[in-house]
């Protein structure tokens, strides 16, 4: 009888490996590569009227008694105006040797499953906005692709994740994309044609992902079909921001399941 149930045990276990183990009932997911988007904001301000203040009188400047050797202003410095070209001064031209730079460039493997094209090649996405709402068609493009097969693995499908490079849930991060749980301000759409155009705007634009490198999903593509998305930007610039330049780096990463 213990020899039936034990025999009965050792069968059934078997069984459990089998169905956990066997063909590729578990799908598995990893990452391939991940790449940057810079985009630089340029914040404009709104024009304001320049009005000349009024003169009451003229306005004149006198210095009286004042010596404006510029050999006694170094020395009074405490400095030495050797190699200053004022007044007359001698200059002591320094002569510098250049140095050799040896620079190799390789190149990037997993480019030819993902990378981002710039409008113009190693410059960043410039978007120019005011205040209040704004939008920025195909501000950058992101390429993606995997071919049907990993190995002897059949892919199912692969997939594109964006988030706010360097951000964390909870953290202090500034315009215009912030840290979770406060939403970011800069929000993606993918535009429904490929560049040069012409143009079809998204319906709805979705904020950038601030918490973390979990990501977001942006795209799921199909194994052996290169997509290039448009990504169009939108912005809205509360009065409450100085007018200025402002970088964002956006990472976008490709996962393949099979």
């Amino acid at each position: 009888m213990r020899a039936a149930v034990l025999a009965l045990t050792v069968t059934v276990g078997a069984l459990a490996c089998v169905i956990g183990l066997g063909g590729n009932a578990v799908a598995t997911t990893t990452g391939v590569a991940s790449k940057t988007a810079m985009i630089t904001i340029v914040i404009t301000p709104s024009p304001v009227a320049f009005a000349a203040p009024k003169q009451t009188g003229p306005m004149s400047v006198a210095a009286v008694g004042f010596d404006w050797s510029f050999a006694r202003f170094v020395r009074f410095l405490g400095g030495s105006t050797t190699g200053f070209a004022a007044h007359g001064e001698r200059v002591v031209a320094v002569t510098q040797t250049p140095v050799p730079v040896s620079i190799t460039v390789k190149p990037d493997p997993t480019s030819q499953f993902l990378h981002i094209n710039n409008p113009a090649p190693g410059s960043p996405s410039t978007f120019t906005a005011g205040y209040g709402a704004n939008t920025l068609s195909c501000a950058y493009q992101v390429y993606a692709y995997f071919p049907t097969k990993l190995g002897t693995s059949v892919l199912k499908n692969f997939t594109v994740y964006d988030y706010v490079y360097g951000s964390a849930y909870g953290g202090s991060g500034t315009f215009p994309t912030y840290d979770g749980p406060t939403l970011s301000l800069l929000s993606w759409g993918l535009d429904g044609a490929s560049a040069p155009g012409p143009y079809t705007p998204p319906s709805t634009y979705t904020p950038f992902y601030n918490s973390g490198t979990t990501g977001q999903l942006t795209y799921t593509g199909v194994p052996g079909a290169a997509a290039t998305l448009c990504v169009d930007l939108s912005l809205t610039v509360p009065n409450t921001v100085a007018a200025g330049t402002y970088t964002v780096p956006i990472t976008y990463s490709i996962d393949i399941t099979y």
